[in-house]
């Protein structure tokens, strides 16, 4: 069966369901390109990243000349992808937060910010997904209060401070309210990143400058060196 292809659109995109908020807060509703999201726990798995991605390109490719994913590197989640009969058009960028923070293209890192800061997206948090969600909600029922804390904590000792990542469009307060209990329980400084969605709408919309955006002939792999 042939994909339902809209007749707005002209390509579609497939994206970490992780970013979904910011993506619709920049679509016009009498201009909405094709959106498929993928499951948010993935970036916690992402050698099962491929065979998923993979499974939804090849669902939909028939329909398309060009596909987008709101994806980058993520750890070399996207590494052996291709798309047989379309092309397939992807951020320059190592993971979300490069996104998030505009440190899109070839050469761009955000090494210079330091290490000791963790990240929250408002996708993380209204996802329940951020450190102190994910203890109560996925770490205790299976390990106890007493170890499901310890872990949680040891993984985050490198770190002094969340950086919550604010963006137009979201629910902040409730965003605020989460990522406030984050720092206190984990006894940790927070600070907010304002975020530059200004490569979330060339995503959707284009241009796709290929400075900002690999471009993959049909039935090429996408490589990890064509992120570095």
């Amino acid at each position: 069966m042939t994909p339902y292809k809209n007749p707005c659109s002209s390509h579609a995109v497939i994206a970490c369901g992780s970013l979904r908020h910011e993506f619709e807060s920049l679509m016009a509703d009498d201009a909405r390109p094709d959106i498929h999201y993928l499951d948010t726990d993935l970036h916690r798995t992402p050698a099962r990243i491929p065979e998923v991605l993979q499974a939804k390109i090849d669902e939909i490719s028939g329909a398309y000349e060009t596909i987008v994913l709101g994806y980058g590197l993520c750890s070399n989640g996207v590494v052996g992808v291709s798309a047989p009969g379309a092309t397939l058009i992807i951020p320059r960028v190592h993971d979300c937060l490069d996104l998030f923070l505009g440190f899109v293209g070839k050469g761009k890192s955000r090494i210079g910010l330091g290490t000791a800061h963790y990240y929250l997206t408002p996708g993380t948090l209204l996802n329940q997904k951020d450190p102190l969600a994910t203890m109560e909600l996925e770490y205790i029922p299976k390990m106890g209060r007493k170890t499901s804390e310890w872990g949680m904590k040891e993984e985050l000792k490198h770190y002094t401070h969340f950086a919550l990542i604010t963006s137009p469009g979201t629910d902040m307060e409730a965003v605020r309210d989460q990522a406030q209990k984050n720092a206190e329980f984990f006894d940790m400084t927070l600070t907010e990143v304002e975020s530059d969605l200004n490569f979330f709408k060339q995503t959707l919309y284009g241009p796709h400058d290929p400075e900002y955006f690999l471009h993959i002939s049909p039935g090429e792999a996408i490589t990890q060196e064509m992120f570095m």
